[in-house]
Formats: structure tokens, C-alpha cells, sequence
């Protein structure tokens, strides 16, 4: 089995169901197959977005959920005790928005494994490490209605021991890392505490793979947009329950992070944690660039240490355009090559070369603006400009920009042209005066 790099890259869980299997860009699509044709769309579309995984270099891999209608009831449909024919109206997160949900009508009951036939398949397809995923209990408690147990609390746990039984298998079957998704922790703050933290526990009890819990804001959806927007400047969630999971038993926390207003400090909070740190936004219409991923993770590595720290996304994107989920996972894996390049360097002695005969290119700039912010980082914001130099034939503009010093090369070099003027400075360098 493939071992992971520093800065092992890895998603949330979800990714974008093709248009042949679902209808694509909506969540609880119905299946365009039945039957054994089903079972075969389902493989082939997880198999499909495996290479694209690993070609894009994400080192933790998984299905996509390509097998399941939803992160959560792609499990709930095969348990007994939940009557999918009576549909209870409730608010779903704390009444973020409504949704008609099947409802707990007797005791919950799990005859058979789940997703362990579909872990086993996965792991025969790929030798990098797999992850599943499962709802969490509070999660689950979240999306639909109780009509038999009378309390959450109680309902959860049940939850949870039927999960933990499910995680077992799926161990079995061959996944290394097992995570839980709970975006309820972000709304039912006080309960994490007193029973859905409980619940988690007992999810995890016995598990030798790696656990994870997954926390974030939600699927870049409409009603998710709006419910961020009422949030402030300022995302202090994490605050409250933060203190609590580094307390827990369980061994990496998932979190929003990129394009968010959550505060970068609150990773301090977490200090005995593994940080799926979320490097990619996802939302429709973002795609980010190399730079802008290996920016987030550095913002993110001078609040907690780079061997701790795995970058992910920052929820799942099953909502998005297939096109724009295959963009975002490149995006990912050569961000995190840039971002591991940077990590190896010691800020105090670095020299940065920004070449750019106009400095105006945006991805030049891009570039530059990324290695800049690791340096300020590194040196605590004190000396940059010694360490920060500009090649160029706008020496007004490399100064503009943060450049210490520049070394000019007249307006018409270029092309062939440019090994003999400054811009071969980095090579100079790297060879040495004499090789070059």
C-alpha cells in the first residue's frame, strides 16, 4: 500500500454523480438505473472518479459516495425501524430549511452490512490509502424524524452502535480511515457536549483504522449561502466545541477553512489533532488555482505544525459540476506539491526571486503573493524585504510589490533571448557562478 507524503491530500467525501447514473448538481438525485445495471453504473462511476483522484495526486482516497442517493441515507435505507412511506416535515440544522423526512417508527435494527461490499471493491481497485465515510449520530438525528424513541440522545446512541458495528466491517473490508460527518456539531453546540460527542465514542468504540470527524458549514447550496451570511464577520462555532473534541478519542477533525470566516486561530485549539484542513471551497463557479491552495495551507501551517495538517476540501461536492470537481482535486494535489516544496525551506534562509518582465502577469503575481505570505510568516513579518528579490524590467513595480532589491533586464529581452540578462539569476545561483 502506497504511503502518504507530508501534506497528504485527501476529500471530504462526496464528488459529483455523472449524468447517466443521476441527475447531476442535486442532492437526493434519483438513480437513472435499477437493478444489476445499477450496481455496474455505481462501480464504474466510483472507479471513474478514483483516477481522477489519483491522477490529480490525492494520496486518501475514497468512492465518492457514488454508490449511495446521500451522505446519509445511503446507510439509513438499508436499516430496519424507519418507515420511508410516512414523511414527517421538519427543520433540518436548527430550521436552516425544510425537508419531508422518512421517520423512526420501531427499534433500529441493522440486518447486514451496508457499504463494506463497496469498501471491499474499492480496495481491490486501488493501492493508495481508502477512506469511507458514515453520518455521524447527531448528524443522523438531524435529518430525520423520531417517532419511536422520544429522545435524541437516546435515538443516537442506538445510531451509534449500529455504525460502530458498520465501521467494523468496513475495516474488515479493507478501509484505513473511517470518518464521521457531523455538520450538526456547528448548530446544536451545547448537545456535542452532553450526548453527541457521547455518541461519536461509541461510533469509534474498538476501531483500529484511523477515525475522523467531519465538521463543517455545509454543501455550497442556496440555503447554506444565506445561513453563512447571517453568521457575521466573524464563524465562532468552532470555539465552543474545539475544546471539547481535543478532549475526544478521536484522531483527525475535518474543518472549514478556506474562503470562510473562521478564524485561522482556532486550529490552536486542537492541538493534539490531526487537521484535515479545508484547502478548496464548494462553491459552484470557484475553481482555485495551485497557488491559491498552497496559500491556504500555509495560513493554515503557522497555526498548527505542517506533520499535522492534511488538506482537504472543505465539504463535500457532490452539488458542483463534474468538470468543476475534477478542476478543484488537481488544484488540490498541486497545490499541496507547492505547499510542500515551501515547507522544506527555513523562512531565515530563503531567498524568493520574483521574475516577471512587467510585473503585472496575475499568475506570476499569484505565485509571488503565495511565497511572500510564507515568508512574512516565517520570519514572523520582520526582514522580508532582505529575503524577497524582483528580476525585472518594471523595477518601480517589483518595489511596489514588496521586492528588497531588483536587478533590471532592458524591456526587449525575452524568449531565447533571456538566459544572458537576469532572469537566469535563480540559475546562476542554483548551479553556482563558475557552472553557469
Amino acid at each position: 500500500m502506497a504511503s502518504s507524503p507530508p501534506l497528504a491530500t485527501t476529500t471530504v467525501g462526496s464528488l459529483p454523480k455523472p449524468d447517466w447514473l443521476a441527475e447531476p448538481e442535486k442532492l437526493w438525485a434519483a438513480w437513472r438505473l435499477d437493478g444489476a445495471a445499477l450496481q455496474s453504473g455505481k462501480e464504474r462511476a466510483a472507479l471513474e472518479w478514483l483516477r481522477v483522484q489519483e491522477q490529480a495526486g490525492i494520496d486518501i482516497v475514497g468512492d465518492g459516495e457514488q454508490f449511495r442517493i446521500h451522505f446519509v441515507h445511503g446507510f439509513l435505507e438499508r436499516l430496519e425501524g424507519i418507515d420511508w412511506t410516512r414523511k414527517t416535515r421538519m427543520g433540518i440544522r436548527n430550521n436552516r430549511y425544510e425537508a419531508e423526512v422518512p421517520t423512526v417508527t420501531g427499534p433500529l435494527a441493522r440486518p447486514a452490512p451496508v457499504h463494506a461490499a463497496d469498501a471491499a471493491f474499492m480496495r481491490r481497485s486501488t493501492t493508495q490509502r481508502l477512506k469511507v465515510t458514515l453520518p455521524g449520530p447527531m448528524t443522523i438525528c438531524d435529518t430525520l424524524a423520531d417517532g419511536h424513541y422520544g429522545r435524541r440522545a437516546d435515538m443516537a446512541m442506538r445510531f451509534a452502535e449500529l455504525l460502530n458495528a458498520e465501521a467494523r466491517d468496513l475495516e474488515a473490508a479493507g478501509a484505513d480511515v473511517i470518518q464521521f460527518d457531523e455538520p450538526a456539531f456547528n448548530v446544536f453546540l451545547e448537545e456535542v457536549r452532553d450526548w453527541g460527542l457521547p455518541a461519536l465514542e461509541r461510533a469509534m468504540q474498538g476501531l483500529k483504522a484511523t477515525t475522523v470527524v467531519h465538521i463543517c458549514y455545509g454543501y455550497g447550496i442556496e440555503a447554506n449561502i444565506q445561513w453563512k451570511d447571517t453568521l457575521g464577520d466573524s464563524w465562532r462555532q468552532y470555539e465552543t466545541i474545539f475544546p471539547w473534541i481535543n478532549a475526544s478519542s478521536v484522531r483527525q477533525v475535518s474543518l472549514e477553512f478556506a474562503g470562510s470566516r473562521v478564524p485561522h486561530e482556532v486550529l490552536r485549539l486542537l492541538p493534539d489533532k490531526e487537521l484535515l484542513v479545508g484547502a478548496i471551497e464548494v462553491l459552484p463557479g470557484k475553481l482555485e488555482t495551485p497557488e491559491e491552495v498552497a496559500h491556504n495551507i500555509l495560513a493554515a501551517s503557522q497555526h498548527a505544525d505542517t506533520a499535522r495538517l492534511l488538506p482537504c476540501t472543505n465539504c463535500g461536492m457532490a452539488p458542483l459540476s463534474a468538470a468543476l470537481a475534477r478542476g478543484k482535486l488537481q488544484a488540490l494535489g498541486a497545490g499541496a506539491a507547492l505547499a510542500r516544496a515551501f515547507s522544506a525551506c527555513n523562512p531565515a534562509e530563503t531567498l524568493l526571486i520574483a521574475v516577471s518582465k512587467t510585473f503585472t502577469t496575475q499568475e506570476t503575481l499569484a505565485n509571488a503573493e503565495a511565497a511572500k505570505a510564507w515568508l512574512a510568516a516565517g520570519l514572523k513579518g520582520t526582514g522580508v524585504q532582505k529575503h524577497f528579490i524582483g528580476v525585472t524590467a518594471a523595477p518601480e513595480r517589483a518595489g511596489a510589490f514588496g521586492c528588497g532589491r531588483t536587478f533590471a533586464f532592458r524591456d526587449w529581452v525575452g524568449g531565447r533571448y533571456s538566459l544572458w540578462s537576469a532572469v537566469s539569476l535563480s540559475c546562476a545561483i542554483g548551479l553556482g557562478w563558475e557552472t553557469f
